[in-house]
């Protein structure tokens, strides 16, 4: 009993946790949903790659009121960082062949300072609403491919 108390607790406050969100916000949300998609494929159509890409809205619920993102960019503007720097990567042959070895996944988060990881074929992009480069990813991802 104690479970589905539990469990329906947890139910009622991920539904609040939904509605909680504006429509402007929801509707900004499957917009950019649809651009990430665009930049996903174009990436992997440049890489020849499958590479699995994803956005962790939960990080990015201030983008269109943080002071520090002044243009009000949406977080795909972010995530092109990556799919630009892969791009850049895939456009030599040596560059498109270890991208197809080893990148597997990609995983965007806002942060309050840029960082890169890699590990295990997923590389983890924190950006920050300022300051970020598709330089300094694909210098990153270019040490680690």
């Amino acid at each position: 009993m104690k479970k589905l108390t539990l469990c329906a607790a947890s139910t009622l406050l991920c539904a609040g946790l939904l509605q909680a969100q504006s429509l402007d916000q929801r509707q900004m949300i499957a917009q950019d949903k649809t651009e990430v998609a665009s930049h996903a494929k174009e990436a992997n159509d440049a890489c020849g790659t499958h590479i699995n890409f994803s956005v962790d809205y939960s990080t990015f619920s201030d983008v269109k009121t943080a002071p520090e993102n002044a243009n009000q960019q949406s977080p795909y503007s972010f995530f092109a960082n990556v799919t630009d720097a892969l791009g850049m990567i895939c456009s030599t042959p040596d560059g498109k062949a270890a991208v197809q070895a080893k990148l597997k996944t990609v995983v965007v988060t806002h942060a309050k300072t840029e960082s890169e990881t890699f590990s295990n074929g997923t590389f983890h992009y924190a950006v920050p609403y300022t300051g970020a480069t598709v330089q300094t990813v694909a210098d990153f991802l270019k040490s680690k491919l």
